[in-house]
């Protein structure tokens, strides 16, 4: 896993994530504002609230503020994935 704690108010800002082994995973963004816990019995985690948004494309879904949907893809070792955000 990656952890990154850079706050941006403005611009447009990328990442890109190979996929080297086809497993769960998650990709997204998150606020300053974001209420998690390491506890899973607390329920609170990225998506889990409205600041934050992530993806899982070994289910093809994404999530946010608690919501499950079809993202419309799947990912397989190999895959190189882009993440941007337009503030």
């Amino acid at each position: 896993s990656l952890y990154i704690e850079s706050f941006f108010t403005s611009g447009k800002w990328y990442y890109e994530v190979e996929i080297i082994q086809h497993t769960t995973g998650y990709i997204g963004w998150c606020t300053k504002n974001l209420r998690c816990s390491d506890q899973q019995s607390v329920g609170l985690g990225v998506s889990s609230d409205d600041s934050s948004w992530m993806v899982n494309g070994n289910y093809g879904e994404k999530y946010h503020n608690g919501y499950v949907g079809g993202c419309g893809f799947n990912w397989y070792s190999g895959c190189v994935l882009g993440c941007l955000l337009d503030l």
